[in-house]
């Protein structure tokens, strides 16, 4: 298993009403939050609309949406036996490098609140810390779920990609470990995370009429997408994904974040490398 590390920070925004402040919270003390945030998730449960049919038209994205793109030149060969390629790898790879960057300071050009803005319309995200939960939906109240992680380091470990039952979708599991709250400051909590994700492909033949393949033209996007220039430039380099399930977890935990030592083998007691892993898993 091969990780890879990574260290983002960022600003404190308001906390949102419905989800504890990690600047002010300990693991021990967010076990009591857990009661009055339960009824929350269940009742977004219960909302759900009922008999949803997989094959309807999904919404089109908003005209200031923003989109995690895989670069068509990043495609990789298929698998042997296979018919198409997956994009599970380097989806995840870019949905790493895009979404933690909104959380450092030092990105001017990446701002925490333009992060929900990478949603689906019908997008959901969790935070758990502890034994508490908040389940939100819409992009103000993930907006406001986000913005009460802003000041948050992450230091990602691990992470596993798989393409989704459909062949289309991609599901990411990621860990490593995370401390919440402005860095330097008292307060926060210093805990493992699990960040579970789920990117969904927006291909556009199944939003406007008409379809759009890898020979359509530029000048032909425009014309079926021109409410969107973020899509339309995504769509010109390759084949661009949402967030539609986010949940991350900080589990319990109050080992420091450090570093992992590189230990360099001397070429004579090297023994011969252990065959690659199996795909998605990098």
């Amino acid at each position: 298993l091969q990780t890879k590390e990574q260290h983002h920070s960022s600003n404190p925004h308001p906390e949102s009403p419905n989800m504890p402040d990690p600047s002010k919270l300990s693991l021990h003390d967010s076990l009591s939050k857990s009661a009055s945030l339960s009824p929350q998730l269940d009742s977004t449960r219960t909302s759900m609309p009922p008999n949803i049919q997989s094959n309807s038209i999904p919404p089109p994205p908003p005209p200031d949406a923003l989109f995690i793109v895989v670069p068509r030149n990043e495609r990789p060969d298929p698998l042997p036996g296979e018919n198409e390629s997956s994009l599970a790898v380097p989806a995840a790879r870019h949905f790493i490098n895009t979404y933690y960057t909104h959380f450092d300071i030092t990105k001017p050009n990446a701002p925490i609140h333009d992060l929900s803005r990478y949603y689906t319309a019908k997008a959901q995200k969790s935070v758990s810390i502890g034994g508490a939960h908040s389940v939100v939906t819409g992009r103000r109240d993930i907006t406001a779920q986000i913005s009460n992680l802003a000041g948050a380091a992450f230091v990602v470990r691990g992470v596993v990609a798989q393409d989704a039952a459909d062949g289309k979708g991609v599901h990411i599991l990621i860990t490593g470990t995370a401390r919440t709250g402005v860095v330097g400051a008292a307060g926060g909590v210093l805990a493992s995370f699990a960040h579970s994700v789920s990117l969904t492909p927006v291909d556009m033949s199944n939003v406007v009429r008409g379809s759009m393949n890898a020979k359509t033209s530029e000048e032909d996007r425009i014309q079926a997408c021109p409410y969107c220039p973020a899509l339309v430039e995504a769509l010109g380099v390759g084949f661009p994904f949402q967030i539609h399930n986010d949940a991350l977890a900080l589990l319990s935990g109050e080992s420091q974040v450090a570093s992992v030592p590189i230990t360099q083998v001397h070429p004579a007691t090297q023994q011969q490398a252990p065959p690659p892993p199996p795909p998605g898993l990098f």
